[in-house]
């Protein structure tokens, strides 16, 4: 049974080529800003990022639930477009927006947040490859680093990895 804090995020990451910069920009700032960080995959293996670091996912997609985490983090990476039409997640992500949780992501992650449908008419972002897909998906594409919707965050590539975890701990700070 995992015990989680009050201000808890739980970082998805693809099994294999997921953006190590992102996901270790992301978790150290938020660890170092004492907030409990859990990681999920569906993958029981370990998870491999696109410059080999290695990650033990804590919990499976089928054992989340979102009442247990403040935020929800997409990583990106190459790996992460497999999981556009992933069932699972793409429930997990509907739940932790019908319960109201902060729900980001950061470069090509964001695609995932527009087909789960939470980013119709929502002022988003994405990495700038994916743009096309990101506005057939219903999503308010804006051209910026970083932006902050409600409680949704999205950022567009790995150099926006620093201000995407500031942002994303200042809305779990805040309480958003």
């Amino acid at each position: 049974m995992i015990k989680v804090r009050k201000k808890s995020a739980l970082i998805i990451i693809s099994k294999e080529n997921f953006n190590d910069y992102e996901f270790l920009t992301v978790k150290n700032q938020l660890v170092s800003e004492g907030i409990n960080v859990f990681i999920a995959s569906d993958s029981v293996n370990t998870c491999l990022g696109n410059d080999g670091t290695r990650v033990q996912a804590d919990i499976n997609f089928y054992n989340v639930n979102p009442v247990n985490f403040t935020a929800l983090v997409i990583i990106g990476g190459s790996g992460i477009k497999s999981y556009i039409g992933n069932e699972s997640l793409l429930r997990i992500i509907n739940k932790f927006y019908r319960n109201k949780r902060i729900i980001s992501a950061i470069c090509s992650a964001p695609l995932i947040l527009a087909k789960a449908g939470i980013l119709t008419d929502i002022e988003s972002t994405c990495n700038v490859t994916d743009k096309e897909s990101f506005i057939t998906f219903g999503a308010n594409y804006l051209d910026r680093p970083t932006v902050v919707s409600g409680n949704l965050l999205t950022a567009q590539s790995p150099e926006a990895a620093g201000d995407f975890a500031a942002q994303l701990v200042r809305l779990i700070r805040s309480g958003q």
